[in-house]
């Protein structure tokens, strides 16, 4: 997830979701995801945070909704039924 193509960070978000709660560290490196400079990064992370439980990814979905402007972004946040689930 620090490649430095945006599209294979993007392919690493996608990718996690398979571990979606397994690990403490991809989940941190998920929600960092939230923060990359590449828009089409932050979007993925919106749909990735989505599938991670616990309160770091609704965190970091709601410091994304609060820091980004761009309306796709936005609409991938809230697309995302987020639940706070036990990890």
């Amino acid at each position: 997830m620090a490649d430095a193509h945006p599209g294979v960070r993007r392919q690493a978000l996608r990718l996690s979701e398979t571990f979606a709660g397994k690990d403490a560290a991809l989940g941190a490196a998920v929600a960092a995801g939230a923060k990359d400079p590449d828009a089409a990064v932050r979007q993925q992370a919106a749909y990735t945070l989505g599938e991670w439980p616990g309160s770091e990814a609704g965190t970091a979905l709601a410091a994304l909704l609060q820091a980004d402007t761009d309306r796709y972004i936005r609409a991938a946040a809230m697309s995302r039924t987020w639940t706070p689930r036990a990890a």
